[in-house]
């Protein structure tokens, strides 16, 4: 096998510090946009759901924590964050009345 002696070996050192150093750029961008979250409602809804769960099992929690992560997801682009956050919301009520 030839090896070319003056070309630069990739380790995944060097991959990791490649990819970091990109997401830096990104991160200081003029480009970024700041992200928009209204941390009344936020804190609202994790009042809510905090008064709502605290009987729950680990079930349920689970079940809870799969709705969130699916609604976080689903709006992993948006930059205003409103929409994920509104109180109340149908698919919030849902998930929080899971059958004991």
């Amino acid at each position: 096998m030839d090896v070319d002696d003056d070309s630069p070996r990739t380790t995944r050192t060097r991959t990791g510090s490649i990819l970091s150093q990109r997401a830096m750029d990104a991160l200081h961008s003029p480009r970024s946009q700041k992200v928009i979250v209204d941390e009344d409602k936020l804190q609202k809804l994790l009042d809510r759901t905090v008064r709502q769960t605290h009987n729950f099992n680990v079930e349920k929690l689970e079940k809870l924590f799969s709705h969130f992560t699916q609604c976080i997801y689903q709006h992993r682009t948006d930059y205003d964050k409103s929409a994920l956050i509104q109180v109340p919301n149908q698919n919030h009520r849902d998930a929080l009345n899971v059958e004991k």
